[in-house]
């Protein structure tokens, strides 16, 4: 029975080893293929639409609640600070989107097939696929925020659009 035991603990190591090994080599695919780029590009793309949805929400908060902002009302300013600032951190942070993605992205993959393509990433061939590639993400992210942010506005006007019919308020 001790030898079974020891053979299974023998092998859970060896597993442990793989895994370190293959976290490795993706650890260093994300760095080839430019995944922290890539993430901080989209990070920054979101930021931008959220900065752009908080200085909406704002303008729409004077416009209809000028009054808040006319005073000197701590509570209501906090609450806008506090909401700022919420809207202003990167959730995820870079360096946990990369785990989670490069997690995904070995899921289904064995290491030695890892081995290949990090090979296949070496030559000029793969440079060339690494630089098609983050240009394409970069303008694909540009079209896609545009397209979100275009969708939200329509959204958010069209909330705000019933809500002052439901409250008899006229829009201004």
């Amino acid at each position: 029975m001790l030898p079974a035991l020891a053979l299974f603990t023998f092998n859970g190591s060896d597993v442990c080893a793989d895994d370190k090994s293959k976290e490795a080599k993706l650890a260093e695919l994300m760095k080839i293929q430019g995944i922290y780029e890539m993430i901080e590009q989209a990070q920054e793309g979101a930021q931008e639409m959220l900065n752009q949805n908080f200085l909406e929400t704002e303008q729409d908060l004077k416009a209809k609640f000028p009054a808040l902002f006319e005073s000197s009302d701590q509570k209501f300013k906090t609450l806008l600070d506090k909401f700022f600032d919420q809207m202003s951190q990167r959730i995820p942070p870079t360096e946990e989107a990369v785990k989670v993605y490069a997690k995904i992205y070995g899921a289904s993959l064995t290491e030695p097939e890892l081995d290949k393509i990090l090979e296949y990433y070496k030559t000029p061939m793969g440079q060339k696929d690494i630089t098609a590639a983050k240009k394409a993400n970069q303008e694909f992210n540009k079209y896609f925020m545009e397209q979100v942010q275009e969708h939200a506005s329509k959204v958010t006007t069209s909330f705000y659009d019933e809500l002052n019919t439901i409250i008899g308020a006229k829009p201004k």
